[in-house]
Order: C-alpha cells, then structure tokens, then sequence
C-alpha cells in the first residue's frame, strides 16, 4: 500500500513539471533572462580584457601612452626595442609651497605609486614589472616627479648597454639613482656595489664600452671623506651590476684650490655631452715604443706633427687652452693634450697624456718596456722623476711619483737653437685677455736683470736677477724666497713661478706667461 503511494505521488508530479515547461513564455530566445543578460555583459567585458597571456595587472597600451608620466624607448642586449612606461594610477599633481631640496616655491609636481610597464609595437598592454619596487619604495610612500624635468631617461652610447635611469631628490644637490637594464624581455634592476648610486645633476652618463660615469657633491664636511668625487663605474654583463672602476676625490684639504677646481671640472663635463673625466682605460703594452717611434701613442687620435687645423676640424673647440709646458700653447681635448711652441708652425710638437689615464703602474712600465734610456730626477722633490725612453725622432718621457704614473709625453727628440740674446721688451698677446710686459736689461755672459708687470682686475709685479743656462735662466733667490725659471724659444720667453713666488702676486693672478718679443 506505500509503495502504491510513492508511485502515485511520483506521477503527479511529473505532470506538474510539465505543466510548468508548457507555461514557459516563447520569447526566451529573443528576450534574455536576468541570468542570459549577465552572461552577456560578462561577454562583452572579456572582448576588452587581457587576453589570458596578460595578467590582471597590466594596464591597456592606449592609457599608459595617455597618462604615464615617462615615456621612453630602450633596446636590450640583443638590440631589441622595447617601450618602458613609468605609470600611476593615482597619481595627484600638487605645488611646491616654499623652497627646500625639491625645487623652487610653486614649481608643479606630480606624485603617486609609480611602476614600470613594458611593451613592444604591436602590443595592445603594458606588462607590469611586478618584480621591482622604483626605490625600493615597499613603504607606500610616494615617488615625486617635478614637471618638466627630465627625472627619467635612457643612458645610451653607440657603444655601451642601454640603461634606464630613474631619480628622486633626496637633499640638496643629491640625487638617488635606481638603474635598470633590459634582460630577457623584462626589466631587471641593476645593483651598485651593494651600495646607493647618488649624483648632483641625476645623471649617469654612458661612455661606451661598458663605462659610466657620474658626478657626487658632498657638502658635510663631518663625513670621512668631502667635496667633488667623479667616478667612472664598469658595468658587468652577466650580474647586471656596477662595480667601481676608478674615483678621484677634490676638496681644499687634499688639493689645492681643490673645490674650485672639482666645481670647473664637473661644469665642463655637465656642459658637454660627449666628454669624459679621466679614468683608466689605456693598457699599458709593449707595442708603445713601437707607437712613440711614429709620433703617435695608444688610443690618441692626432700624432706629433698634425696640424692644429686638422684637429678643430675634427674635434672642434677645445676643452681648455694651458701654457703651463714650458710656454708651449696646449690644446686639451677630453683630457688628452695637444702642444703647439711658437716655432712649430702651428703643429703639434708634443702629446700630453695624464698618468690617470693609463691602466697600470710603474712596475708594469718596467715589465713592458724595460730600462729606461736616461732618469732625470726632480730638483724640489726627490720622489719626482722622469724616465726618457729614446727611439729616435721622438721620444717617450714618464713622469712618476714613487710607482704612480703622474703625466706620459710624446715628443720631438730635435735639440733646439740655443739663443744668446736675451735683452728686449716682451709682451702678452692681446687676446691672452691679461696685459702684461717683461722688460730684460743689463744682460752679460752669465745672465741679466729683469722685470714683469701683469694686470686684469688684481696686479702682479717683481724683479730680479737671472743666470743663464742655454735657453732657460734661473732666477737667483729673492728676499722672499722667489726664483722664476725663464724659458726663451725663438722671440717667445716664458715665464714659470717657484713655489714661494705667490707672493708678489697673490692667489687672483699669478706670473705664468708667455711674452713675445717687440
């Protein structure tokens, strides 16, 4: 009898269910139900998503060209173009209210989470870099990008590995530096000796060949170490890191004048793209001599014997004009000079080479080169000397203190015209921009009197009594100390200070001049 009752009741309801089905509205096709329409919607929506290549998190190329703060093209290791897009989605534009390290009062700012996207043409997202923190910023604190400044870029070089660099203003005149390289197809962050990369102007400047270089100010001077530091970093490949190559440290302690001169230093090479400070990058080999005997020397552009024409002609306008080589007029051209004696006929007579320029020290100079041909020791220093390497037509002169190499020359070995006469009234060229008359009298067999009178805005003036010896005259001692080494070439007479010839001039002139006869 409950088996009847199940039975019964089971039909029932399958009539029921039938029922419902056949009371179901015909226009289901054409009018969706509440569920069909999200199932559309939902369609819709995947249309515009990333594909399932993309992550959640990428962001559609048409908004990060619209709205990334930086925009920029860089090409990896293996030459292939990528764009980098330096984004935020919350981004705030704000307003400096009064001056501090960040920039002037009322200069226009824009700060937010900032991340790195990647992508190439003919994507339609940016690929977030999920695996980097610009400044290692986990904190949640803001980076700030002040408008119109140029506060991300590329260092490239036709020779050298395309770097992203990245900055924040941290204090006044400093600068933090992130850097990233391109590897595989994503960016990866490149890592400083374990230590932060600070520069004064943001920049870290590609020189090619795996070198870069940048430039710090330190201004306390309770640290360690102060001043001016410009160093050159060596980037390795295949740890994505830059590791010190070489640095050089000026302030007044252990320089003279060493701020003022770090201050010119870093203008000239902020102010010209192209150039470098110098760093060691020239080898030191056995083929040198080899070199020299040509007039020329390893990685310099312009032998002995090219005219001064020919080198603005490729080089354009120098980085610095001296006379400090016995008068000669030099040329510097990223650090390599270039000398011109007014006998020379406006061709160079000798290149100069910095001792930090050469990748190596004295004792290699021994291994490679051997004995030199003749050692002339300095007369004021005992540690100075000048090893002179002859090989014919010119000759190679190392100047070193203790086992640093401190200058290289390459020269003319022709012994010059020894001139006996002396007497006459010299002056400084015009265009030298300081007036200036040497006047020598009296002059005998064994010397003569003289006197030199220089002025711009402060003047400087002395006299004394020189002896000769060939070409040169040798002031005698003065009651301050003062002898000043005369050197004559031709109707040229240059005029070198001693050490305690300040004195008559003090620290805005000084009496180093080239004069030419009347």
């Amino acid at each position: 009898m409950k088996q009847f009752f199940y039975s019964l009741l089971f039909i029932i309801c399958l009539f029921l269910i039938a029922g419902c089905v056949k009371g179901q509205p015909s226009n289901a096709s054409n009018e969706p139900s509440h569920e069909d329409t999200t199932n559309s919607i939902e369609t819709d929506e995947v249309l515009e998503a990333p594909s399932s290549e993309n992550s959640m998190s990428d962001i559609p190329l048409t908004v990060l060209q619209a709205d990334s703060r930086f925009h920029l093209q860089m090409t990896d290791d293996k030459n292939q173009t990528y764009h980098v897009h330096i984004y935020s989605s919350d981004e705030e534009k704000g307003e400096i209210d009064s001056p501090s390290f960040l920039g002037v009062e009322g200069e226009q700012f824009y700060s937010g989470q900032y991340h790195l996207y990647l992508s190439e043409d003919d994507d339609e997202y940016g690929v977030k870099q999920e695996h980097l923190n610009l400044f290692e910023n986990e904190s949640g604190s803001p980076a700030h990008f002040i408008e119109g400044e140029k506060m991300a870029y590329i260092s490239s070089h036709k020779t050298g590995r395309d770097l992203l660099v990245i900055y924040q203003k941290e204090a006044l005149n400093q600068k933090s530096l992130n850097v990233f390289a391109l590897e595989d197809g994503a960016l990866q962050e490149v890592k400083v000796d374990g230590q932060p990369l600070n520069s004064i102007n943001g920049e870290l400047r590609n020189i090619g060949d795996h070198y870069y270089q940048s430039v710090e100010y330190k201004i306390n001077e309770t640290e360690e170490e102060f001043g001016w530091f410009f160093t050159t970093w060596e980037f390795h490949e295949e740890t994505l890191t830059l590791s010190l190559k070489s640095q050089a440290v000026y302030n007044d302690e252990s320089f003279t004048d060493g701020n003022t001169y770090g201050q010119e230093t870093y203008e000239r090479w902020k102010d010209k793209p192209t150039s470098t400070f110098a760093y060691p990058y020239i080898p030191i080999t056995s083929d040198w001599l080899d070199e020299v005997e040509k007039g020329r020397f390893p990685s310099v552009s312009f032998a002995v014997g090219t005219s001064l024409q020919e080198i603005f002609d490729k080089k354009g306008e120098p980085d610095t004009i001296t006379d400090w080589l016995r008068g000669a007029e030099t040329f510097m051209f990223n650090n390599i000079g270039y000398a011109v004696t007014a006998t020379s006929n406006n061709t160079v007579n000798t290149l100069l080479i910095p001792g930090t320029l050469i990748d190596g020290d004295i004792k290699q100079i021994y291994d490679k080169l051997g004995e030199p041909d003749e050692k002339v020791v300095g007369e004021q220093d005992n540690h100075t000397e000048v090893m002179i390497y002859n090989t014919g037509a010119h000759a190679l002169y190392i100047e070193k203190s203790k086992n640093e190499i401190e200058m290289i020359l390459v020269s003319k070995t022709e012994t010059p015209e020894i001139s006996t006469d002396w007497s006459g009234t010299y002056t400084i060229p015009e265009d030298k921009g300081v007036g200036g008359v040497l006047n020598i009298y009296n002059e005998d067999e064994a010397g003569f009197q003289f006197d030199i009178h220089v002025s711009t805005t402060h003047v400087g003036e002395m006299e004394g009594y020189a002896l000769k010896d060939g070409n040169t005259a040798l002031q005698v001692e003065d009651e301050i100390g003062c002898q000043m080494t005369l050197v004559k070439d031709g109707n040229h007479v240059t005029t070198i200070e001693g050490p305690d010839c300040w004195g008559w001039s003090g620290m805005a002139i000084d009496l180093n001049h080239t004069f030419v006869k009347q």
